[in-house]
């Protein structure tokens, strides 16, 4: 766009001696000027100058003159300076210049013009400007506070940044500072909004965009913890910061069965802790153990181990290592359960099947101990050897996982049953032990431990 030309003042004509005097030529550059989010960035708070030029160009003898100086339109965010005034006599290529300067005090658009009065003409050169705002949000969707999270599982927190200025923000990532247990997923995992950068790969924010990011806390040991996740970008108030807090919850239910070879008494040292009753002389024993002075041994008769109520509602995780000296035949045998034989109530099981293929299962809710939530494949578990068990519940998600074999499954809905957990069977229909078709536990079990979310 090119400075426009409004008058031409006629300096030409006869002196009474024939001389007709040459006319001199305006050259104006920039011929408009533009302050916007492209082009001579002012943000608030702040001043941006652009310098016009005039210029005479033409070559033939004559000099440029101003018949006043320099004026711009009344803007209170506009203002001018000029070093061209009635004294400046410019011949060929002579300069003088006029700095039209933006100070924003809003993002609001503002114009002005500003006119040269010579005595090659009046010229105008229009003037657009937009003050920019650079400014963002960094903000938790639900809680900054993971609260408690069980041992060996997992919590994500989801956050959100927001560039709630009216110019793009470039170089934007994200540094998490704290334990190693908790991580950063610079992307939400959900295709909620943008991928966040990191500090070796940063990203750009469109005006009014939202990036997202989640830290993911997954202790492995009872803790108070906290950390920091710091997000860097271009916006004047950067860096944005927000602090994370969180805490490790050691297993509610824990029975190491060190109590002694031939003892009855179970103790539990779980942070929710209860009662651990014998049943038909279950006992610690000495001959075969995991870890510790002792273990717990089934016969494979009659005899389990029962404790408190513990529904598996939302996550939970157990573990616990296993010898069994039996498969059970081709029956199910309920490892550790809580689970009654009654339409409608089922509960939850874990479970050794297949005989000699050697399988295991989980049953959950209201479905048939027939129809589990899964079976494992063959081979699963190793028999007159120590097996190593966890089972874990994320979401829907359920693992089962036994030494470096694993499966997984989905369940929903929540059971609220009456009945003790069990261990070495489950309840029948008539509220005792010894399910209908099913074998009694055989073997040793050592260092169980439960962790619900009740």
């Amino acid at each position: 766009m090119f400075a426009r030309r409004l008058i031409h003042h006629g300096v030409g004509g006869s002196n009474g001696g024939g001389y007709v005097p040459s006319n001199p030529t305006a050259s104006i550059s920039p011929g408009s000027v533009t302050f916007d989010a492209y082009t001579n960035q002012s943000y608030i708070g702040s001043s941006t100058s652009v310098v016009i030029t005039l210029r005479n160009a033409a070559n033939n003898g004559s000099v440029l003159t101003l018949n006043s100086v320099p004026t711009i339109s009344v803007n209170a965010a506009l203002s001018i300076s000029t070093t061209c005034d009635l004294s400046s006599n410019l011949s060929y290529n002579g300069t003088c210049t006029t700095t039209v300067t933006f100070t924003p005090t809003s993002t609001s658009t503002v114009s002005g013009t500003i006119t040269f009065d010579t005595n090659a003409g009046v010229y105008t050169v229009p003037v657009s400007a937009t003050g920019l705002q650079s400014s963002s949000t960094l903000t938790a969707v639900t809680s900054t506070d993971f609260g408690n999270v069980l041992v060996n599982t997992n919590a994500t927190r989801t956050f959100n940044y927001t560039n709630t200025g009216n110019v793009q923000l470039s170089n934007a990532y994200v540094v998490l500072s704290g334990p190693s247990d908790m991580t950063l997923i610079p992307n939400d995992g959900n295709g909620g909004g943008n991928q966040i950068g990191t500090a070796g790969n940063p990203g750009t924010i469109s005006t009014g965009a939202t990036n997202r990011f989640q830290v993911k806390y997954a202790p492995l040991a009872e803790e108070t913890v906290s950390a920091t996740a710091t997000v860097y970008s271009s916006s004047a108030d950067s860096p944005q910061t927000i602090t994370l807090t969180g805490a490790g919850v050691n297993p509610d239910w824990v029975l190491q069965f060190d109590d002694g070879n031939g003892s009855t008494t179970m103790t539990d040292s779980g942070n929710q802790g209860g009662s651990w009753s014998s049943v038909n002389g279950a006992a610690c024993s000495s001959t075969i153990v995991y870890s510790g002075a002792s273990s717990l041994h089934l016969n494979g008769s009659n005899q389990a181990v029962t404790g408190p109520s513990i529904n598996l509602n939302a996550n939970f995780f157990i573990e616990f290592y296993f010898y069994p000296t039996s498969n059970g035949g081709g029956s199910v045998v309920p490892v550790l359960a809580m689970w009654k034989q009654v339409s409608g109530q089922g509960g939850w099981s874990i479970s050794l099947r297949g005989g000699t293929n050697r399988q295991m299962g989980f049953s959950y809710g209201a479905l048939s101990e027939a129809a589990p939530v899964f079976t494992t494949g063959n081979s699963f578990y190793t028999l007159n050897a120590w097996n190593h068990v966890t089972l874990k519940r994320q979401g829907s998600a359920v693992t089962l996982t036994c030494n470096s074999n694993t499966i997984s499954g989905s369940v929903s809905g929540t059971r609220t049953l009456s009945v003790p957990v069990s261990i070495g069977n489950f309840y029948n229909s008539s509220g005792a032990l010894g399910g209908t078709g099913t074998a009694w536990y055989q073997g040793y079990i050592d260092q169980l431990s439960i962790s619900a979310a009740q």
